[in-house]
């Protein structure tokens, strides 16, 4: 099941959340992914893990949808009108 701001799944992915956290709890009691604190945390680590400041910075839409979805590039269509607005919103 998916929690958090970035919907993290997969036992290996709480795993390494968990490392990264430091917080062995989060492996015994993962719905405390879906509580507030823990739901911004995971989605820090989820940013910093993938680099995804790499592709913000560089305006790189289709890399970061890579990066976040694989080659299916799913979302990347709303992504880009979700940046696009928020652009021309400026």
């Amino acid at each position: 099941m998916g929690r958090g701001l970035i919907q993290l799944t997969g036992r290996a992915n709480y795993e390494r959340f968990a490392d990264w956290a430091n917080d062995q709890s989060i492996l015994s009691t993962p719905e405390i992914v879906a509580e507030p604190e823990y739901a911004v945390l995971s989605a820090i680590y989820f940013w910093t893990v993938n680099n995804l400041n790499a592709y913000a910075d560089a305006q790189d839409i289709q890399g970061s949808t890579r990066r976040i979805n694989g080659r299916q590039m799913l979302g990347l269509e709303e992504r880009t009108r979700y940046y696009n607005s928020l652009i021309g919103s400026m």
